[in-house]
């Protein structure tokens, strides 16, 4: 019987490219575009959601914690208005990290996996930065889990994986599930969602504090890396 394929879901900010603080000045842009000012403190980014993201600036920026829910919809429209904005600064300053491009032109080439992204990122903003640094085409984009959709994370795991069996019309066992990502939460998802982990340390956490993971890789610069991410499955 022919084994499913394996889907590698990899998250995008930290794990593949990497841009400084351009994502947190969108925020600001979008927090400011809602109410009329910005947060008083900031609230953290790395490996979660622009919905949680978008709760917490809104409430750190004066929003009732009742009525934050329903701005959610009009932040995230900001959000994508103010990445858009600064889409200009954003080719000037992003780059792919190390071994990224290669690893997903690898996978891309196989017949036996189906890249995809599991990302914090609204689509259209990830599409963006995608079609900017020349990876637009390298992922499946109708497979992935984003962060328009859910404040949850795993939820964004299991979005992708159900959306790869449909695109390959076949089921794919957890054991086929591979999340790539550069922080606890990456990991943390995987685990929630019973599907294998691989960590990066390319973004704000060392490999020591990434080891929950099966595997752990410095960046994915390791001539090796393909093999050693899907040999993960199991």
């Amino acid at each position: 019987m022919e084994r499913a394929v394996i889907v590698v879901a990899f998250d995008l900010d930290g794990t593949l490219v990497t841009a400084g603080v351009i994502g947190q000045r969108a925020a600001l842009a979008a927090t400011r575009a809602v109410t009329g000012r910005e947060p008083d403190d900031l609230p953290p980014r790395a490996g979660r959601t622009d919905r949680a993201i978008g709760l917490d600036y809104l409430i750190a920026a004066g929003v009732d914690h009742d009525d934050a829910p329903g701005l959610l919809d009009d932040y995230l429209a900001a959000l994508h208005d103010a990445a858009m904005d600064l889409m200009g600064d954003y080719r000037a300053l992003a780059r792919v990290l190390p071994g990224a491009r290669d690893v997903l032109e690898a996978l891309h080439g196989r017949d036996d996996v189906v890249s995809v992204l599991v990302t914090g990122n609204i689509r259209s903003v990830a599409e963006a930065k995608l079609r900017v640094l020349g990876l637009h085409d390298l992922v499946v984009w109708e497979c992935g889990g984003y962060g328009d959709d859910s404040t949850v994370r795993a939820e964004l795991v299991h979005t992708a994986w159900q959306a790869a069996s449909r695109y390959t019309t076949t089921p794919i066992p957890p054991g086929r599930v591979i999340v790539v990502g550069d922080t606890p939460r990456d990991i943390d998802a995987a685990r929630t969602a019973g599907v294998a982990a691989v960590a990066v340390a390319t973004g704000p956490h060392t490999a020591a504090e990434l080891d929950g993971a099966d595997l752990v890789l410095p960046d994915l610069s390791d001539p090796e890396a393909v093999r050693r991410i899907l040999n993960v499955c199991r």
